[in-house]
């Protein structure tokens, strides 16, 4: 089975956008432990601090840029289309052709390692029994 790096299947994308003050904006934020994506809160502009943001989209990998190593990242849900996040935050698009068809090849790889030490440990099994009523 081959290996697929990392680059191969997503791409960093780096927009950012300038938050209006009169504008409402839904703010996403990763969980730890690889629990997903939540909305933070909603919020007018003039009350967001720092102008420059990101905008997420449906289907992008969300990374935190300090909580990744516990966890912090996500894959945007389609509830939270549109959200902003600042720039502690790094956000992948997902080639999901490549990405998609390496993951069905691995499932599969396990299906059938799963399937092979199964049917293998039943044949022994089966050999054992016979055995026995031989005796």
């Amino acid at each position: 089975m081959s290996t697929v790096n990392f680059a191969d299947f997503v791409r960093h994308r780096k927009e950012f956008i300038r938050i209006d003050d009169f504008t409402q904006y839904t703010r996403a934020r990763v969980q730890l432990h690889w629990r997903g994506i939540v909305e933070r809160d909603r919020l007018e502009g003039a009350v967001i601090k720092t102008k420059s943001q990101q905008v997420a989209r449906t289907g992008e990998l969300l990374v935190a840029e300090i909580d990744a190593k516990v966890g912090g990242v996500g894959i945007v849900p389609p509830e939270l289309e549109g959200a902003v996040v600042s720039s502690h935050y790094f956000l992948f698009e997902i080639d999901e052709s490549k990405f998609i068809v390496e993951a069905k090849l691995k499932v599969k790889y396990f299906i059938d390692m799963k399937k092979m030490i199964r049917e293998g440990n039943t044949q022994k099994l089966n050999a054992e029994r016979k055995s026995k009523r031989n005796r």
